[in-house]
C-alpha cells in the first residue's frame, strides 16, 4: 500500500518517522571501542530496539494508509499506542544504564529528552486522529505539533549519540 503524496501532513509524519529510524540506525555505527562501559550499554540498548521501532513505525505508516482509505482512526491510534510502548521500553532501558563520565551523563540526558519528546509527539498524533472528525482544525494543529516534537526529539537523540561517540 502506498501513501499518497498529496497529503502534506502524511508526508511530514512519514518524514518524522523516517528521521527517528535513521537516528536510531546511526547508533549502530558508533564504534564500541571508543566508549566507556556505560556508553556501550546505552548504545547496545538502542541497537537492540532498532528493529522493534522500525516494525512499530511500519505499522503506523500502514495504519495511516488504511485510515486514508477507510477513515477509521482506531487503527492508527492502536498503532501509535504500540509505538509509544516500544519507545517507552527503550526509554526504560536507557534510563537503567549507568552514566559515570560527564559526556555520557549529558548524552544520556539528551537521549532521554529526545525519547520523551517522541513519546509526546506520538500521543499528540493519536489525539489528532481522534479529533479529526469532530474538529479538523484542532486535528491539523495537533498533527503539526507532533511533527515539530518529533523533529525536536530526533535532534536531541542525535546530539546525545554524538556525545556518546566522542571521548
Amino acid at each position: 500500500m502506498t501513501i499518497s503524496r498529496k497529503d502534506d501532513r502524511t508526508d511530514r509524519r512519514a518524514a518524522g518517522l523516517a528521521a527517528l529510524a535513521a537516528v536510531l540506525c546511526a547508533a549502530m555505527l558508533i564504534p564500541a571501542t571508543d566508549a566507556s562501559a556505560s556508553a556501550k550499554g546505552i548504545k547496545q540498548a538502542i541497537k537492540t530496539y532498532i528493529p522493534k521501532i522500525d516494525q512499530a513505525e511500519g505499522h503506523v505508516l500502514t495504519a495511516i494508509g488504511e485510515y486514508k482509505e477507510a477513515g477509521n482512526p482506531t487503527v492508527v491510534e492502536e498503532a501509535l499506542a504500540n509505538t509509544v510502548s516500544v519507545v517507552r521500553e527503550l526509554e526504560a532501558k536507557v534510563a537503567g544504564q549507568r552514566a559515570r563520565a560527564h559526556r555520557v551523563k549529558h548524552g544520556k540526558a539528551k537521549i532521554m529528552t529526545g525519547l520523551k519528546a517522541i513519546v509526546r509527539a506520538y500521543q499528540h498524533l493519536a489525539t489528532a486522529f481522534a479529533d479529526k472528525a469532530p474538529a479538523p482544525d484542532v486535528a491539523k494543529s495537533e498533527a503539526e505539533k507532533s511533527v515539530r516534537s518529533i523533529r525536536r526529539g530526533v535532534r536531541e537523540l542525535e546530539e546525545g549519540l554524538k556525545l556518546l561517540r566522542h571521548r
